[in-house]
């Protein structure tokens, strides 16, 4: 099965997501809204039910300025909160945006970091551009697949193959790799379906979204595995 982040033809104008690409048929199915390569189920904009937050139901909201300190440990940061209501005024995914440029320099920036810099700069490139294939290798053929890892240039074994644009080469990759520029992907998802005003949540329910989003990329950082 081939997931690619990007935009399916045919699929509404701006609109981005993964495409599924059958194996065995080569047909595309774009799944707007539902479901992306980690399993997890886009409902924003869709549904009347928000995304859940960690906070939900608990305290009445708190004002832009203050600090709020929650049960289980979880509080508002007011910097990054404070940030998030002003670009929320006006959404994009542009980093000259203060917000934005938080997130890269905090996240995306590490998380699309590897050993071979000059792959990982097209991969960040084609993240950005849309045009990023990911492909799982079946069973069959997993047990003659190259053992190194193209981004992280070390022995592992590679589950899946990566493709950048519309060129032809496919790069093997590890878990890890895969991991990380899925998690950096959906947060952009996110960003997308934002802007284009099909997140139809409360204001404090996209904040943690964000937030929740944003742990995925440190949680796949990490080498652990996806929550999403």
């Amino acid at each position: 099965h081939l997931w690619r982040w990007g935009q399916s033809e045919g699929a509404d104008e701006g609109l981005v997501g993964w495409e599924w690409r059958s194996a065995n048929t080569g047909n595309a199915l774009f799944r707007k809204h539902r479901r992306s390569p980690s399993h997890f189920n886009l409902k924003y904009g869709r549904e009347n039910s928000p995304p859940e937050s960690p906070v939900k139901d608990t305290k009445p909201a708190a004002s832009p300025t203050e600090v709020v300190e929650f049960k289980d440990g979880i509080e508002v940061d007011p910097v990054m909160h404070r940030e998030f209501l002003a670009w929320k005024q006006n959404p994009t995914t542009e980093q000259n945006d203060p917000f934005i440029a938080r997130i890269y320099r905090e996240d995306i920036d590490t998380c699309l970091a590897f050993t071979n810099s000059e792959l990982a700069t097209e991969v960040r490139s084609a993240v950005q551009s849309g045009s990023v294939y990911i492909e799982a290798v079946s069973e069959k053929t997993k047990t003659h697949f190259p053992k190194k890892c193209a981004l992280l240039e070390v022995p592992r074994q590679c589950q899946y193959r990566m493709r950048l644009g519309e060129t032809d080469t496919w790069h093997s990759i590890s878990q890890i790799c895969r991991n990380r520029i899925i998690a950096v992907c959906d947060f952009l998802n996110y960003l997308n379906y934002i802007q284009r005003g099909l997140v139809k949540s409360s204001v404090h329910d996209i904040y943690w979204e964000i937030v929740r989003l944003r742990k995925e990329m440190v949680v796949a950082r990490l080498g652990l595995p996806l929550t999403l």
